[in-house]
């Protein structure tokens, strides 16, 4: 079946094609669309396959749509963005410690 991928600029791409590399399957998309509802509606009309969050299946119409949940944890790269440069009030900066103290304990 052709991929219908969403487009590079997008922060589910990276993901998904390192999900389809990771089964041996080619990531080059036969489509490429800029929002996950262009890629739910392909689909639902028999036009490919596309890796998306699971959450929409739960936000878009899904019908005729087969949902496989791939067993391969995602990471995800966050960021803080912050305005500046200002300096950090007490409590950014004790959110920021305790922020970092998480992270690296979840590792």
């Amino acid at each position: 079946m052709p991929y219908i991928a969403l487009t590079p600029d997008t922060s589910i791409r990276p993901l998904a094609d390192a999900a389809l590399r990771h089964l041996d399957v080619d990531p080059s998309p036969a489509w490429e669309v800029a929002h996950m509802s262009s890629a739910v509606a392909l689909v639902r009309e028999g036009l490919g396959f596309s890796l998306l969050p699971a959450s929409c299946a739960s936000v878009f119409n899904i019908e005729r749509c087969h949902v496989v949940p791939i067993k391969q944890p995602a990471r995800r790269s966050i960021g803080l963005l912050e305005t500046g440069p200002v300096s950090r009030s007490p409590s950014m900066s004790a959110f920021m410690a305790f922020l970092h103290e998480r992270l690296l304990a979840s590792r």
